[in-house]
């Protein structure tokens, strides 16, 4: 079984248009996503790469159930949670998180770190008493290796690297399964990435989690998928281990994207 899958998913977006709609008139479309299909198993980790445009934000959120789809399915842990037509229960809700690639606007600055960790759980464990909640929060501050008395400051009083961390521990705080990494060190030093990829590594281990981590950095990708999977204009072209993908790639799409790679000129 499988944390997460999406089967033949396909997303259509409104096409653009000089005139204005008019009501008897069919509003043209256009397929952003065209039968893309992936599997993510527990404990492992799907490198998603791509240009921008080709698609890979948009599968994240039609995973995470953000974005609609046309047609496909996808499914938490074997089950099909295409079949809810409005929202999910919070058992099924709780099972796939998101780490966004800005740490900073994707925490709120009028919330505590306290605040922001014990929300997920008063929504997903209402069972909790105030006691435990507190006790659980200063234990995802530990996981993600911050003080429990951290919880007590204010989004900007953190560095980039720490709030980061935080929002690790945000998407850890209702037992997900899947967490789907958008970009999460992109907008961080090359030092503090290395800091955050170790962290995800060692919590992954430890928590059996699965990881679909979307990224320009084709470096930082290979170093931490077990699978890669290739897109282009809303298509997967070509997926398998880093070692296939990135020494004996398939496509010629593949091939420029690595030609891409900055290098530094030898001496």
């Amino acid at each position: 079984m499988f944390a997460a899958e999406a089967k033949n998913v396909v997303v259509e977006f409104p096409a653009r248009s000089s005139g204005l709609p008019l009501p008897w008139k069919k509003t043209a479309m256009t397929r952003v996503l065209k039968s893309v299909s992936i599997a993510i198993p527990h404990g492992k980790t799907l490198g998603l790469v791509g240009e921008s445009g080709s698609g890979k934000s948009t599968l994240a959120r039609a995973i995470m159930r953000l974005q609609k789809i046309a047609a496909g399915e996808i499914f938490y842990d074997g089950e099909n949670v295409t079949k809810f037509s409005a929202r999910m229960p919070l058992r099924l809700r709780g099972k796939v998180q998101m780490i966004f690639q800005n740490p900073y606007a994707s925490l709120d600055p009028r919330q505590t770190v306290f605040d922001i960790l014990s929300e997920p759980l008063e929504i997903h464990f209402p069972e909790m008493t105030p006691r435990q909640r507190r006790e659980r929060v200063a234990e995802l501050l530990e996981i993600v290796g911050l003080p429990s008395s951290h919880a007590q400051r204010f989004p900007h009083e953190f560095s980039g690297g720490q709030r980061q961390r935080i929002a690790i521990s945000r998407a850890l705080a209702t037992a997900a399964k899947l967490i789907i990494c958008d970009e999460p060190v992109s907008a961080l030093d090359v030092s503090v990435q290395a800091q955050i990829l170790e962290l995800l590594k060692k919590i992954q281990e430890k928590e059996n989690l699965a990881l679909l981590f979307i990224g320009h950095d084709l470096a930082v990708v290979k170093s931490l998928a077990d699978t890669v999977a290739v897109m282009r204009q809303g298509e997967i072209v070509e997926r398998g281990s880093p070692r296939e993908v990135f020494e004996n790639p398939q496509t010629e799409y593949t091939r420029a994207l690595l030609a891409a790679i900055p290098r530094l000129p030898s001496a």
